[in-house]
Formats: C-alpha cells, structure tokens, sequence
C-alpha cells in the first residue's frame, strides 16, 4: 500500500498536484457511481464515467490544496454547469441538423 501510495504521489507532485491513492480511489468509486445513472438517462456511458472521473480528481486535488471541503464543492457545481451548457449547446445542434436535414 505504501509503495502504491508513494509511486502516486511522485507521479502527481512531478506534475506540480498533490494527491493519494485515496483520491484516486475515491474518484474512481464516484465515477462508477456514475454510470447507472447515465445509462438510464440514455447518455453514453463512457463520457460520463471518464468525466466524474476527471472531476473526482478536481475534487481530490482541491480539497487536498486546500484543505476546506467547500474547494470541491465549488469544483462539482462549476463541472456540473459547464456539462449543463455544454449539453444544451449538443442539443440544440442536434435540433438544427435535424430540421436541416
């Protein structure tokens, strides 16, 4: 475990983040939370599972360089409304291509 814990950390303070096994474990726990949901709402599955990915990492690195759980908490609100544009910029794309075509 330590030497898990230990490769981790010189692999991400040599890109300038600070975080452990424990971060990574736990964004790779909410992004398979993730993938249900996904699923029943018809979105690919994959996208959805690399993004909390991403995000849990955004999550873990900010409240490891903070210390303060509201730096994460303003990380997902922050992913969730740029996901939230970004799906309906997909969406109305996919309208105008449809009365187009």
């Amino acid at each position: 475990q330590q030497l898990v814990d230990n490769t981790i950390l010189l692999a991400t303070s040599a890109s300038g983040l600070m975080i452990t096994a424990g971060g990574i474990i736990s964004a790779a726990l909410f992004a398979l939370v993730h993938a249900m949901p996904a699923k029943i709402m018809g979105q690919s599955v994959s996208i959805m599972v690399i993004g909390a990915f991403i995000l849990g990492v955004s999550a873990a690195v900010s409240l490891a360089s903070t210390a303060s759980l509201l730096a994460p908490i303003i990380v997902h609100m922050e992913f969730n409304i740029m996901g939230a544009v970004w799906g309906q910029s997909l969406e109305r794309d996919h309208k105008e291509g449809e009365r187009q075509g």
